[in-house]
Formats: structure tokens, C-alpha cells, sequence
């Protein structure tokens, strides 16, 4: 080291002209370099920035959650580099945030900015009053859908331990999408698992409950003519059509077995039910 600035000095007193030349050089090309450095990213935030994010929501119900969504994306993108902006990111960190979204699209528009168009998901049935359970097997509150067209129309399910969050089965998913529009309109849908599905009639029968699962319930004229197999149970005298009438007993009715149907007489009086 000391060698070599001996030999600079050296060369500086011999060439003098030749020295200051190269250290003029030098410095130039430093203060190029450095210029060039500092221009480029002048011109990266420049011409690459995001200064305008448009946002359309489809398959978003509720003008607050929109809104929400809609702040949530303008500040997590407003300040983006367009060229090392990176959508993978971003959708893990809106679907972390925003569990109903389910499809994210994103076009940039070099220099104008981003264009986001996100889609969420679509309500299908009621699921213990004030739950949804949504397109993507999910459950959600009612609050999220409160700008969806015909709401109160779709069909309701009870169904035991489920809150929001939860998300089915894709087969009882399956399952409830056949029988639950079909059903609810005049029963009350009980569905406990696809062995065990309680139907309550909304109108007046000579039965109260009728037990089923989802093969039975594929052919839904197996509960035509129920009222037939609790009049002959009455002739038999299995129970008196007095004590039906004034709910002193009610029947329950089990088609879960292969060419036979369960009558049970519940005692409502006495608390304990008789199998015939």
C-alpha cells in the first residue's frame, strides 16, 4: 500500500498534467455515476408509480364491508412501484384480511396506475337464522349481505355447532343445495349429518316430525301420503286421534329404513314415547 503511494507521488511530480487529469476523471466519472444512480430512481418513482388505483367490487352486498375493502386496497397500493409490484403478495394479504374475497384481477396501466377488480362470494342459504353459508362453503354473519336482492328468500337450514367462520364439507355443501331448496319452503330443515335430516311441517299434518337422511329425501315424493300411515296407526288403535288433535301426543315418523317407516307416538304428558 505504502509502495503504491510512493509511486503515485511519484508519478503526480514527474506528470503533473497526467495526474490531474485522471483525478479530474475520476471525480467525474463519481459524480456521474452517482448522478445516473440518484436519476434513475428519480425516474423509477417518476414514470413506474401508482398515483391512481381504480376498484370495482362484484359480488360485494354490504356498502359498509365495500368500503372497508375499497380503503383497504387504495392504501396498501397507493405508494406501489409498478414494476416491482408484486400481486401474488398483495392477494395473500387482502385474503387475510378479507375472507370473502375469492378472486382477485389486477391490470397495470403504465403510467396511469393499477386497476383492481375483486369478486366475492355469493350467498345460497340461511343457516340458523342470522348465519349464511355462502358459495365457497363458508359461513359468514347476515351483516355482509345485507344489499343482496332477495335475502330473505333463500332457503333456511338449522344445522348443530355452527358459527362464523366455519366452512362444510364439500359433500354436505353437496347435499344441502339439493335438498334445502326443495325443502325448506314447507318444512322446517333440520340437518344433522346426511344420515340424520329432521323435517318439522309448516302446515298442519297428523304427524310432527319425520326423520330421514339424503337417500330417502333424493325422491321427494317419499313423503307424500304420510298422513295416510298415521290415519291407519290411529284405526289400530295405537293411539286415539283425540290426543293428537289436542297435542297431548304427537308422532314421529323414521324413513330411514328400506321398505318399512318407524311410527313413534311421543307423550307429551307423561314425557316417555311408545314405538309401534
Amino acid at each position: 500500500m505504502k509502495r503504491n503511494v510512493q509511486s503515485f507521488w511519484l508519478f503526480f511530480r514527474r506528470h503533473p498534467r497526467h495526474a490531474f487529469r485522471f483525478v479530474s476523471l475520476s471525480i467525474l466519472l463519481f459524480m456521474l455515476g452517482y448522478t445516473g444512480v440518484r436519476g434513475a430512481r428519480w425516474a423509477g418513482k417518476a414514470f413506474f408509480a401508482c398515483p391512481i388505483v381504480d376498484v370495482t367490487c362484484t359480488n360485494c352486498y354490504s356498502p359498509i364491508v365495500k368500503k372497508e375493502l375499497v380503503a383497504f386496497v387504495r392504501s396498501n397500493l397507493s405508494d406501489v412501484n409498478l414494476l416491482s409490484f408484486h400481486a401474488t403478495n398483495f392477494y395473500s394479504s387482502l385474503k387475510a384480511r378479507f375472507n370473502y374475497v375469492t378472486k382477485v384481477t389486477i391490470i397495470r396501466r403504465v403510467p396511469m396506475g393499477l386497476s383492481v377488480k375483486i369478486n366475492g362470494v355469493k350467498p345460497t342459504m340461511f343457516i340458523n337464522e342470522n348465519l349464511v353459508l355462502a358459495q365457497d362453503r363458508s359461513v359468514y354473519p347476515r351483516n355482509y349481505f345485507t344489499s343482496y336482492v332477495g335475502l330473505d328468500d333463500l332457503p333456511r337450514v338449522t344445522m348443530p355447532a355452527i358459527h362464523v367462520g366455519m366452512q362444510v364439507t364439500p359433500w354436505v355443501y353437496e347435499g344441502l343445495q339439493k335438498l334445502a331448496p326443495r325443502l325448506s319452503k314447507n318444512y322446517d330443515f333440520a340437518y344433522i349429518n346426511p344420515s340424520t335430516i329432521r323435517l318439522v311441517p309448516r302446515m298442519p299434518q297428523r304427524y310432527a316430525v319425520v326423520v330421514a337422511n339424503e337417500s330417502v329425501l333424493a325422491d321427494i315424493h317419499q313423503l307424500d301420503g304420510l298422513d295416510d300411515i298415521v290415519q291407519d296407526a290411529v284405526q289400530r288403535g295405537l293411539c286415539s286421534l283425540a290426543m293428537l288433535e289436542t297435542k297431548r301426543r304427537s308422532v314421529e315418523l323414521d324413513l330411514r329404513f328400506e321398505r318399512r317407516i318407524i311410527v313413534k307416538f311421543i307423550d307429551h304428558a307423561k314425557r316417555r314415547g311408545k314405538v309401534s
